[in-house]
């Protein structure tokens, strides 16, 4: 779908006003079949319906995101209550007008917006992440703070 056939509504997420095209970023989800099989990425899936609240789930879903298929699980380390994730979710959409006066400085190409989502810290980022081919441009990046235990049988990272 071209930029110019979006259809995009305003969306407070988590305190900042986005423009999210909803039906694009479901019908992504919908078609999304990609999925690492590195054991990180397999051990934060074994323990995504532990890691995510039912607030979280209902906020992402508002959106048109499935909560149960992140686009880029990064492994960050361990920590005293499991192993630290930055769980990302693509969405098509675009800054609003007030949230581009809320861009932190950049280091690079990168804009970013601190972002608090049913209580989970994280950022919004514009184009930073690639997306799935399924994603229309434009196309965002949300990367939540997440942390899982380790279940799976392969060795646990140090």
């Amino acid at each position: 779908m071209a930029a110019s056939e979006n259809q995009f509504i305003p969306v407070d997420v988590g305190g900042v006003d986005l423009r999210i095209d909803v039906k694009a970023t479901h019908k992504a989800y919908e078609d999304l079949t990609e999925e690492c099989t590195c054991p990180q990425c397999r051990n934060f899936m074994a323990q995504i319906q532990e890691a995510i609240s039912p607030a979280l789930v209902t906020e992402l879903m508002l959106v048109g995101i499935n909560p149960y298929k992140p686009t880029e699980i990064l492994h960050i380390c361990p920590v005293q209550t499991g192993h630290s994730y930055g769980v990302n979710y693509h969405f098509v959409g675009v800054w609003s007008e007030s949230a581009q006066l809320k861009l932190e400085p950049s280091q690079g190409q990168m804009q970013r917006v601190p972002i608090q989502v049913a209580g989970i810290g994280g950022h919004v980022y514009e184009n930073e992440m690639p997306a799935p081919d399924v994603f229309a441009r434009p196309y965002m990046n949300l990367e939540l703070n997440l942390t899982a235990q380790w279940v799976i049988d392969d060795p646990e990272p140090k």
